[in-house]
Order: C-alpha cells, then structure tokens, then sequence
C-alpha cells in the first residue's frame, strides 16, 4: 500500500482536527452538485515513487430521493510524460443514519486509460464499488469517510479515503480530501457548486 508525505497527512488532519470542535446542528446533505478538484498524487512504481498532478470534474443528481446518478472525470499527468484517465459512471444510494448523517452504496462503471513513453497505452474498463458515511459536523462543515474496490482488467484496488466539505454558502463549498489505495496515495483540493 503507497504511503502518504507527511505533508499530504499532516494538511488533511490539521484541516479535519481543526472542524471536529464545531457544534453538531445539522444543515442538510445535497447530492446535487458539481466539483472541480486540483489532485496531488504518488503511485509506487517498482523503482521508487512517481509523482503526478491534475484535474478532476464530478457531478452528482438526484434521481430519486435516495439515488443519485454520478459522473467523475480525473486526468493526472505523472512524471516521466505519463498520463492516467478515469472516467466514471454510476449511482450512490443514501439512506440517513441519523438526523445529520447518511451512509451510500455505490457501484459503477470505470473505465482507465494510460499512455506514456515506453509503455503501450491502456485501456480497460471495469467496476468500481463504495461504502461511506456523510454527515454534518456542524452547519457549514460536512465530514465524511469512503472505502473503495476497483476491479478494472486484471488488477483489484482497494482504498479509503476521508475528508471535508466547507461551505462558504449553501451554494459554494471548499472540499479536501485525503486518500490511501493499493496503487496510489492522493490529496485533492476543489470547489464544488450545488444546486
């Protein structure tokens, strides 16, 4: 499993530590929303570390009242001109936990493409599954925890990832997540719009 920099660690907790303390009055979770994240990522490679950054693009809408349709699109440019593009399609069902949190179901489709000097580009489909926890910490902090396993070709990932939403207002939100898999450890930044 990669390890994470301190950096990518240390930013994550002290940004999460710092919401724990808040009041728990609850605002309501939104799955209507569009993101747009900045990533920061390593993935072992055999000979050491590769580093890579990028963009991701998320939409979620709600199609029922506990089911969201969901699209994610991530680029990430690595060193050594590699590059790596996901695209996912699928749907989260939510069901509320409590009066300020939901655990969601999620299944879909992904499909991986990988490209760069000296390596035959790859393109393989597969299926993605999550299990997680959304709730509100406070009105204007969301935290949330998600395990993932992505079986795309012959290979199997699984991870976890933590984070938090800040909301600015019921429109805007700060998002920062933290996440550990098999194949890669990652920091994202973004911004996301609800409707």
């Amino acid at each position: 499993m990669c390890r994470a920099t301190r950096s990518q660690i240390g930013i994550t907790l002290c940004a999460l530590l710092a919401l724990l303390p808040q009041a728990a009055s609850a605002a309501g979770l939104n799955y209507n929303f569009f993101e747009v994240s900045y990533i920061e990522t390593e993935l072992d490679g055999t000979s050491g570390r590769i580093n890579g950054d990028g963009l991701a693009l998320a939409a979620s809408i709600v199609v029922d009242p506990t089911l969201a349709f969901v699209i994610e699109h991530e680029n990430v440019d690595f060193d050594l001109d590699i590059n790596a593009t996901n695209l996912y399609l699928g749907f989260d069902f939510h069901k509320p936990n409590s009066s300020t949190g939901d655990v969601y179901f999620g299944f879909g489709l992904l499909e991986v493409d990988l490209s760069g000097p000296g390596i035959a580009s790859e393109h393989d489909t597969g299926k993605a599954l999550s299990l997680g926890l959304r709730s509100m910490g406070s009105d204007t902090t969301e935290i949330y925890l998600e395990f993932t396993r992505n079986d795309v070709g012959n290979r199997t990932d699984k991870g976890y990832s933590f984070g938090a939403v800040l909301f600015s207002n019921q429109r805007i939100q700060y998002k920062i997540v933290y996440r550990d898999s098999d194949f890669d450890t990652s920091t994202q930044l973004g911004i996301r719009s609800t409707f």
